[in-house]
């Protein structure tokens, strides 16, 4: 599976990082590479925080909210092996 994602999601949009560095994280379970992201820079770290806190933001929403929103992850653990 090849997926290379370059934005960030911050504040219910996606977003482009403050740098075109990239990680590639392992799956620590079969040391597989799992493509790569962006490196979130300071920058980028503050600017999910001050989402996360606004009033609306993720730190508000009931757990069946945020549920909603990871659902979609449901597929990488099933396709990817996590």
């Amino acid at each position: 599976m090849d997926l290379r994602y370059e934005h960030l999601y911050v504040g219910g949009e996606r977003v482009w990082p403050s740098s075109s560095r990239v990680i590639t994280p392992v799956n620590p379970s079969t040391e597989a590479l799992l493509d790569s992201v962006p490196d979130a820079l300071e920058a980028d770290v503050a600017a999910a925080r001050r989402a996360f806190d606004e009033p609306g933001g993720w730190a508000s929403g009931v757990p069946e909210q945020r549920a909603d929103v990871m659902e979609p992850c449901k597929w990488l653990e099933v396709h990817d092996g996590f």
